[in-house]
Formats: C-alpha cells, sequence, structure tokens
C-alpha cells in the first residue's frame, strides 16, 4: 500500500486476513432456511390502517413523513410504507400537514 508506513501495512493485512477468517461460505437451500431462520411471527399491521386509528401514531407520523417530504420527497415514491402513509395522510383532511399544499 503506497503511501502507508510500514506498520500500518502491517497493521491493515492483519485486519484484512482477521476478516477473512471470520468469514464462512455455505451453500443455502430452503432447508438450511428452514432450520436457522426463525418463522415470522404474524404481519405488521398496514402502517396506513394504523395511522387512520391510533391518534398518537397519526402524530407521530405526520411528523417524522413531514420530514422525510421536506428532505427527499422522492423517497415516497421508491418505498412502498413511505408511498402507503403519504397517501394516508394526505386524505386526511382534519391533518395539518395535508392542507399544506392547499393554502
Amino acid at each position: 500500500m503506497p503511501g502507508l508506513s510500514p506498520m500500518l501495512t502491517a497493521e491493515k493485512t492483519q485486519q484484512k486476513e482477521l476478516m477473512q477468517s471470520n468469514l464462512a461460505e455455505v451453500d443455502v437451500d430452503s432447508e438450511v432456511l428452514k432450520n436457522y431462520l426463525p418463522k415470522r411471527k404474524p404481519p405488521v399491521a398496514d402502517f396506513a390502517q394504523r395511522y387512520a386509528k391510533d391518534p398518537q401514531c397519526k402524530r407521530a407520523t405526520t411528523k417524522q413523513l413531514e420530514r422525510v417530504v421536506e428532505t427527499d420527497v422522492t423517497s415516497t415514491l421508491l418505498n412502498a410504507v413511505f408511498g402507503a402513509l403519504q397517501r394516508a395522510v394526505c386524505k386526511s383532511r382534519e391533518n395539518p400537514i395535508s392542507r399544506k399544499g392547499r393554502e
């Protein structure tokens, strides 16, 4: 590694060797997955439905979604959860964030 001191180069090499020794390659098939992965619990409730039913969730969702939209609105297009939440918030007429563009 050009530009590095011999001690630093030796340390980097040692770290790389340690990392390589910690890796294992294993062929994985559905039987291996059944044996080693835990079964999924019941699916998480649809966030948009939870938003509609839970006032505390509605406040938290609105606050966070407003940040997401202000930061990178395209993430609501690319992420199914954000997209569903954005649609639910926009449908909610009493929500201040849904009125922002109409005022």
